[in-house]
This record gives structure tokens, C-alpha cells and sequence, in this order.
């Protein structure tokens, strides 16, 4: 049988389905190498092999690793606890529906199911009115967090309160703002020794920011050797039009065309449009120096977000 142990004598195996089926004598019709069909001891691993995947994130592959080499007990990094907060009058907690005139917090929802996907443990602790005193009162009370993240409140409207309370509860911000398209105004800092990522108010930045800053943060708390976003090289498919000299992150969607990935742009930028987070599934790079019309055929970096949508 499959994985037995040979028989004292034996050096091969024929498979049963490759003899002519005799009960007394078995007559193989074909010539059987010495070892045919034998898995050796040390094969896989050899007496004394040191089995070290630190820093990479346990798998079923890994699981079938760990058990064929009788190890049934590893540490591991334990899940960060992320406290995750949206802010603004005109927002509402989706499971508060009986007013039609709000917008449902759609940002803090897929933040959410992002960073759990990730590995993260997540508490939503909310929607926060543009109120100055309840947001700095809801910080106040945030205990035993390893991250905050936040979405709007950090631009330079009149009710944009992040930057009013960071002095009083200690933030120092790293930076406040960062010349890129999406998410201009995002701002990252840490209270005390709790990092805060303070992400703009459009889903589509929000996202943007969570994915391109966040995650990889995330990804080095829990231990893993490989945190940073790596980008793929892509060919444009269409012209684009870029206005201005800053960093800019395009939606697009990557397609493998005779084993090349060529990118075509979603058909709007504009950061309110989730729509173009569910169709694209990567972020292509255009540099501060492009500006005017960038042609299509030209290589560009991407960042895929949905690797199963190019890839199948």
C-alpha cells in the first residue's frame, strides 16, 4: 500500500495496475528500475533539519510542514488590535437606517474586512460627529490598541477636528500631508507608543492610504519578513491625461494579453467612486515628472490589490 514499508528484500515497487493481475506468479511486462516508486528516509527533511519559516505567514502548506515533521506546537506572532473610527455629522453607522439623507460609513466597514483579511483583530468603534470634545473624549478611552485608524477629520475644513485635538492627546504627527493623488491629506503619527494612521474622508483615498501605508505597517507588527507593497511592472493600455506634478495612483485593471500585463485605466479617477475598487485590482504608478498625456505602451509599476481577479 501507498506509503508502507518495503519488505526485507525488496528495492522497487511496480504498481498493481501495471502487472498482469497473477495470483501465483505476477508477470511485469516492462522493466522495473532499482528503486522505482520508493520515497526515502531524509528525502524531505534529514535527521536534524532545522525547520525556521519565521517571518512568513502560516499556511496550509506550512500546517502539512509542521505536522509530517511531528511538530504540533510553534509560537506565533499574536493578532494586532486594531481600533478603527470614521468621523462626520453627515455619516452614518450602518446599522443606524432610518435616515435617508446620511451616507452610510462605507469606509470603516471596508477597512474593517481589509485588515481582518490581513490577520488583524478589528473594533469598530464607530461614526464620531464633528464634535471636537467627543472625538478627543472617544481617544481618550481607547485602551489596549495597537493602531488607530481613523478616516476623515484631517483636511483643514472648519470641522476637520484631528489636527485641533492631536496636541492635546499627545500625537506627533510624522507627516500631514503628502503629495500624491489619492489621499493628499493623510497624516501619520503615533500616541505614545500607539501608531495612528489619520486617513482622508473619500473611500477611495481611504483605501488607498489603508492599503499603500497601513497594511505593510500591519504586516511588519505581525512578524512578517515581507511587509512592504512590492509592484509589478505593467504596460499602459490607453492614454492618460496627468494635470499635475505629484505622485499619482490610477484604479486600473491588469490583464494578462499573451503573457503580458497591460493595464487598462478605469474610466473616472475621482475618489468618491467605489465602484472603480471593485472593477480594478491594482493601483498603476505615474511619477511626479509625467505630466501632459502619458501613451499608452508605456511601462509603468503597479500595485495589485485583487491578485486572484489578474491571475485567476
Amino acid at each position: 500500500m501507498t506509503g508502507a514499508f518495503l519488505p526485507a528484500g525488496a528495492d522497487s515497487v511496480i504498481q498493481h495496475e501495471l502487472t498482469d493481475n497473477g495470483k501465483e506468479v505476477v508477470n511485469i511486462p516492462q522493466q522495473v528500475k532499482n528503486g522505482f516508486c520508493v520515497r526515502y528516509k531524509g528525502e524531505d527533511l534529514k535527521d536534524g533539519s532545522i525547520i525556521d519559516r519565521t517571518g512568513e505567514r502560516f499556511s496550509a502548506y506550512h500546517i502539512g510542514r509542521y505536522v509530517s515533521a511531528g511538530v504540533f506546537y510553534t509560537s506565533v506572532y499574536r493578532k494586532p488590535r486594531v481600533a478603527l473610527i470614521s468621523t462626520g455629522n453627515e455619516i452614518a453607522d450602518p446599522s443606524i437606517q432610518d435616515n435617508p439623507d446620511r451616507i452610510f460609513d462605507s469606509n470603516s466597514q471596508m477597512a474593517k474586512i481589509f485588515f481582518q483579511q490581513l490577520g488583524a483583530e478589528v473594533a469598530y468603534i464607530g461614526v464620531i460627529p464633528d464634535d471636537k470634545d467627543a472625538l478627543l473624549n472617544t481617544f481618550k478611552s481607547l485602551k489596549n490598541f495597537d493602531m488607530i485608524v481613523t478616516s476623515a477629520g484631517i483636511s483643514a475644513g472648519d470641522f476637520d477636528y484631528m489636527n485641533l485635538i492631536a496636541d492635546q492627546l499627545g500625537i506627533k504627527w510624522h507627516f500631514n500631508k503628502i503629495n500624491q493623488k489619492p489621499g493628499q491629506h493623510m497624516a501619520f503619527g503615533f500616541m505614545g507608543d500607539t501608531p495612528v494612521f489619520a486617513c482622508p474622508g473619500n473611500p477611495v483615498s481611504a483605501m488607498f492610504c489603508n492599503f499603500y501605508y497601513t497594511k505593510p505597517a500591519l504586516l511588519k507588527m505581525m512578524g512578517l519578513k515581507e511587509y512592504r507593497n512590492k509592484p509589478v511592472k505593467v504596460i499602459l493600455a490607453e492614454d492618460v491625461i496627468k494635470k499635475k506634478g505629484r505622485v499619482q495612483f490610477d484604479r486600473v485593471q491588469i490583464k494578462v494579453e499573451n503573457g503580458v500585463m497591460k493595464a487598462y485605466p478605469f474610466t473616472t479617477q475621482d475618489s468618491h467612486i467605489i465602484e472603480s475598487l471593485v472593477s480594478a485590482n491594482a493601483y498603476a504608478k505615474f511619477t511626479n515628472e509625467m505630466i501632459g498625456t502619458v501613451k499608452a505602451g508605456t511601462e509603468l509599476y503597479a500595485y495589485v490589490f485583487n491578485a486572484e481577479q489578474v491571475l485567476g
